[in-house]
Formats: C-alpha cells, sequence, structure tokens
C-alpha cells in the first residue's frame, strides 16, 4: 500500500503522520508551509494551551515535527507543481488530507476516486473552517464529529465516506479538543485504508453552509460554551 499525506506542521498533524508511517511505512508526505491567514484577529489563549496539552499528550512534553520522524517535500502551497510530480512519480493508492488549503483539480485528477479529506465536523451542516467551534457556538453539540470524505474543487464538498462522533468526557476543556479529533482522524483514516477498493458513501455530495475563520471574540463565548457542556456529561 503507497499512501501520501497532505498536511500542515502542527503537533497533532505529526501524531497523525507518526500513527499512520506505523501502519503503513510506504508513505510520503507532502507539508503545505504557506498558509491562508484571516484579515481579522483570531487568536485566542485556549490555542496556546492546546499546543502544550497536545505535547503533553502525544509526545511526553516534547516537541516533534513531521520533518524528524520522515523525509517531507515541503512546498508553499499545496498546489505546487512539485506536488504533481510527486504523485506522478511515486504512483500512490491513496491520498489522505488532514489540514491543508484547497486542492484544485488539477491534482485531484490524478488520483480521481481516491483522494479523500479528514474533516473536523459534519459537512453535510458545517463545511469549511473552524467548524467544530463553529457548532459549540452555535450549541450543536451533536455535530461535535469528525469526517472523512472525498475531495472535490469545492471545499468539503465531496462524497461523504464516513463520520464518527468525538470521544467527550466530563469537564473536557475546549483546548482539549483538537487532540480527540485527531484520535478520530487516525481511526478513520486507517478504516478508509482498508476498505479504499470499495468505498461505500454515507452520501452523494454535501451542500451545508460554509464557514470561515472564527474571530477571536466569538471563541472566548465557545470556551465558555463548551465547559459549560462539559460539565453536565456524566
Amino acid at each position: 500500500m503507497k499512501i501520501i499525506i497532505f498536511t500542515t506542521q502542527t503537533t497533532h498533524h505529526t501524531k497523525f503522520v507518526l500513527d499512520m508511517i506505523s501502519k503503513y511505512p510506504n508513505t510520503k508526505v507532502i507539508q503545505e508551509n504557506n498558509q491562508v491567514k484571516a484579515t481579522f484577529d483570531t487568536y485566542h489563549n485556549f490555542q496556546s494551551q492546546q499546543e502544550t496539552y497536545e505535547k503533553n499528550f502525544f509526545f511526553n512534553g516534547h516537541e516533534k515535527k513531521i520533518v524528524d520522524i520522515i523525509p517531507t517535500l515541503e512546498v508553499k502551497n499545496i498546489n505546487d507543481e512539485q506536488t504533481a510530480e510527486l504523485i506522478k512519480s511515486f504512483g500512490p493508492d491513496i491520498i489522505i488530507v488532514f489540514g491543508t488549503s484547497r486542492i484544485n483539480k488539477t491534482i485531484i485528477d490524478l488520483l480521481p476516486g481516491k483522494f479523500l479529506n479528514l474533516h473536523g465536523g459534519n459537512p453535510i451542516n458545517y463545511r469549511g473552517l473552524d467548524t467544530h467551534l463553529w457548532a459549540i457556538y452555535h450549541e450543536d453539540f451533536e455535530e461535535l464529529v469528525t469526517s472523512i470524505h472525498l475531495v472535490e474543487p469545492k471545499l468539503d464538498a465531496g462524497k461523504l465516506i464516513a463520520i464518527k462522533p468525538l470521544n467527550l468526557h466530563s469537564k473536557m476543556k475546549l483546548h482539549q479538543l483538537p487532540a480527540e479529533n485527531t484520535l478520530c482522524c487516525i481511526a478513520l483514516a486507517l478504516d478508509a485504508i482498508n476498505n479504499y477498493e470499495n468505498f461505500e458513501y454515507l452520501s452523494s455530495g454535501q451542500k451545508g453552509r460554509y464557514y470561515s475563520f472564527m474571530p477571536s471574540v466569538l471563541k472566548e463565548l465557545c470556551v465558555q460554551k463548551f465547559q459549560k457542556f462539559t460539565e453536565n456529561i456524566k
């Protein structure tokens, strides 16, 4: 089995890559370094807490980067020609996207039907960015799920393959949520690889609302709403 992972550098993405290559060593990684940023303030201090928590949770407090664990093709934009060249030369059976910018049709067409995206949310209702946060903002806690779907040029609009609820627990904090999402992503990706020759689709395509970056002020509301919700989990 030959796999390519499209991703960016975060601690939880490093954990994802590490677990994937432990199961499938014939894996290549393409890391996108020039990420799109909002034109307004989106930072909240729970994000620093998240980074510290993930280092402790996944790597016993140590900082790990993807390039430390596997040779990595680094590109400014995931649609760079270097990406296409690696796909053509390596000939992957499947490509898994976890946290990059939009993939264009030229790249998708290099491996049609076997190009999968991991999405932190339910794309039937929440497409785009910060979708777990937007679900929390709307107090739509049943939508705290992770999904895997085919990649299409339209963001988060491909056929849905599987969906998995996040493991939420009593008094859980918002900064812990991305780590739980990562564990779901690992499980979904491994299941998809095991069934890559015969995907069964839950839906034919997504038409949910597209969400963009969440402003800092709304993230503070999410921290409060999530804490209130998890305090009532038994």
